[in-house]
């Protein structure tokens, strides 16, 4: 055969792809990551970096973080995959102590259920009261959130009484030594978008030397970005750096939806580059055949 039937053959093949065959991989390459994680590479980002090492260098020091945690159902989607991979993370770790303060009603099922889910899934056993407690919610709509700001940076101690489960406070040796906010080595706060700007505002004026880092979703940059590098160190926005954070510190058995997710959105591009380059190729065939290239 020349060259040229060569070329038209080719160019007929490339051109006339099922369309349907097309759709079927494209639902495969989205659907079989995950449940079977291909653990794709991710590069990790400077923000992704920082917050690791930080985090890290608490192992084994007996520190204790607080994490604040006001996240909507409606939103729950892309938090729990942030959430999920910071809790972990610190249960990975041995002795760093975890005090966990759901701010709204709305936000406690979500947080308890994200603590019980990263219990299941780390290898080192955490005792409640011992390594870590979740505190009691403030009653009152979201709006309240901003007092209990207020009354967190007045007197941590004084804000409440009993834990989540009913237990009188200076019954957990988690919070022997913790009296006030500086007590804490590091402050995690998780809300979706609208009040990252609360730390700036409350916190941070009467607790300046604390380091502290936010969890949000994407839209979140835009009321973060003002306090980068200044009040907050660090964070992590959107499923992308949940992924990147759990890679940092993660064994193959424990990756979560957040690596599987990242996996179905790169080889959807993967595939994607593909199709474009076969694209482009039937179009240069088309025009080598034409033109009567060898």
């Amino acid at each position: 055969m020349s060259n040229e039937g060569s070329l038209d053959k080719a160019s007929r093949i490339l051109g006339k792809l099922p369309r349907r065959l097309i759709f079927v991989i494209t639902l495969i390459v989205l659907i079989w990551p995950l449940f079977y994680p291909w653990k794709l590479p991710v590069s990790i980002s400077p923000d992704v970096q920082t917050m690791f090492t930080d985090m890290t260098a608490l192992e084994g020091t007996g520190e204790a973080i607080l994490l604040l945690h006001f996240a909507p159902p409606v939103f729950w989607g892309e938090m729990q995959h942030l959430t999920y991979a910071v809790i972990q993370h610190v249960f990975m770790m041995e002795d760093v102590k975890l005090v966990v303060g759901a701010l709204t009603a709305m936000s406690q099922p979500l947080i308890n259920s994200a603590i019980e889910t990263s219990l299941e899934n780390t290898p080192l056993t955490k005792e409640y009261g011992v390594d870590y407690c979740t505190l009691p919610f403030f009653p009152g709509p979201p709006s309240v959130v901003p007092s209990a700001f207020g009354l967190l940076a007045e007197n941590f101690r004084g804000a409440y009484t009993i834990d989540d489960r009913g237990n009188p406070i200076d019954t957990l040796s988690v919070l022997d030594g913790i009296n006030s906010l500086d007590d804490f080595s590091a402050i995690i706060w998780i809300e979706p978008a609208k009040w990252q700007p609360l730390i700036a505002q409350i916190l941070y004026p009467r607790h300046p030397t604390l380091r502290y880092y936010y969890i949000a979703i994407a839209e979140g940059f835009n009321y973060i970005a003002p306090y980068l590098g200044t009040v907050y160190r660090a964070g992590l926005i959107g499923v992308r750096p949940a992924a990147e954070y759990q890679t940092l510190y993660l064994e193959p058995q424990f990756y979560s939806g957040a690596v599987a997710q990242m996996d179905a959105i790169s080889g959807y591009h993967i595939f994607a580059i593909v199709l474009l380059i076969f694209g482009n190729l039937t179009v240069v065939i088309e025009k080598l055949r034409k033109s009567g290239a060898t």
